[in-house]
């Protein structure tokens, strides 16, 4: 990615920005974190099928290094990461440590 690909972000833009992608970060977060054991599948039956089909549901939707869950864990931490790197221009920009937290009750949804 050249300089000109990259996202600019404006100092009138930057704690928005920042506030915003950190909420939507900790949100999906702690979504996740509530619905882990929800998404797991019980076998619905006792019987072998059953039992092996709650096992794949599990692995792709729960447990793969690939599943669902996992990339949405892994979104999450895109938007923390991205705010992070927002938190850092805004004190590149002046904002001192006061104004970024406040710009989270500031900044609504």
């Amino acid at each position: 990615m050249g300089l000109d690909d990259r996202v600019r972000v404006t100092r009138e833009q930057v704690l928005r920005a920042y506030a915003v992608l950190y909420r939507e970060g900790e949100w999906l977060r702690e979504q996740l974190r509530a619905l882990q054991d929800r998404l797991r599948l019980q076998p619905c039956g006792g019987d072998p099928v059953s039992i092996d089909t709650a096992k794949v549901y599990n692995w792709k939707f729960v447990d793969a290094p690939d599943s669902i869950y996992r990339q949405y864990r892994k979104y999450s931490q895109t938007l923390l990461d991205a705010a992070v790197e927002l938190r850092v221009a805004a004190e590149e920009y002046g904002f001192t440590e006061a104004e970024i937290a406040e710009s989270l009750a500031r900044y609504p949804s």
